[in-house]
């Protein structure tokens, strides 16, 4: 199985910070940010990575020569956007029957693999196209936008509460979950995407899933935590709540990750902490 990383994106949100360095090669508690969801991925048995870039590529490159993982990068002139980024890679992933789709610089911590690992057996014995992975969040669908889906898990709509039509509210598609950033996908959603900046789960997805009954589908996660870290002051704050998670060693996949790498990469872990204290002390 392979995995592919979305790391294209400008990072403007964490601005200075992000105008020499990709944000997924960024430092969070010693970590290029990229390394959390590759170490999910190395979880679920992910053997072969790939990756895309625009913004300080050489950043991201970095990072996996670094740590000492081989992976393949595809590296875009102009941002293509989720759906035009996995277009883009085609190459590189059109043999795999399934394979994985994460946004490079999303955190979450679970405590095991198992319902990830369910849900990979029922996308493959179901044939989806797509499956997505959210948790419930407040403020979903109201503060920011969110996926919405019926009782089986079919994926309905996305965006916020406001959008909503009368005929879904009367179905009584009112239950917003945040997604987290992570995918499994058929190598089926080849025949859909293009290479133009489209966005995966509004120009693709709910098409599709219009289309095609039970092809995509979310699976709500329990007891996984998602930490925003694209803004400074939400960098500061997760900085400071995990920091403490770090301290008690409490078994979960953020301590998996750092005990690892601690473990296998020593010369480098923690990785270039200069920059993270930079981000720590600013305004």
């Amino acid at each position: 199985m392979k995995a592919f990383f979305l790391a294209a994106g400008f990072g403007t949100r964490l601005r200075p910070f992000t105008e020499t360095d990709a944000k997924p090669a960024i430092p969070f508690l010693g970590l290029p940010q990229i390394l959390y969801p590759y170490f999910f991925c190395k979880e679920m048995g992910v053997k072969d990575f790939v990756y895309n870039t625009h913004h300080n590529p050489e950043s991201i490159q970095k990072v996996f020569t670094s740590f000492e993982i081989k992976a393949v990068s595809h590296h875009e002139t102009e941002i293509l956007n989720s759906a035009g980024g996995l277009s883009h890679a085609r190459e590189s992933l059109i043999n795999e029957d399934n394979f994985l789709l994460l946004n490079a610089d999303s955190l979450f911590v679970y405590k095991d693999l198992d319902l990830f690992q369910t849900e990979l057996s029922a996308h493959i014995k179901e044939n989806r196209l797509a499956t997505l992975f959210t948790i419930p969040k407040d403020g979903c669908g109201v503060d920011f936008p969110g996926l919405v889906s019926d009782a089986s898990g079919i994926l309905r709509t996305a965006g916020l509460l406001k959008d909503i039509t009368p005929e879904q509210k009367q179905e009584g598609l009112l239950e917003f979950q945040h997604f987290i950033g992570c995918y499994i996908l058929s190598h089926r959603i080849f025949e859909y995407v293009k290479n133009r900046p489209d966005n995966l789960i509004y120009d693709i997805l709910l098409k599709r899933s219009e289309a095609e009954k039970n092809s995509v589908k979310t699976c709500k996660l329990h007891d996984v935590s998602w930490y925003e870290l694209g803004t400074i002051k939400d960098y500061k704050t997760n900085h400071l709540i995990l920091s403490k998670r770090l301290d008690d060693n409490i078994e979960n996949s953020f301590t998996r990750t750092h005990n690892y790498f601690k473990q296998h990469n020593p010369n480098h872990y923690p990785y270039r902490s200069k920059l993270e204290q930079q981000i720590l002390r600013s305004l």
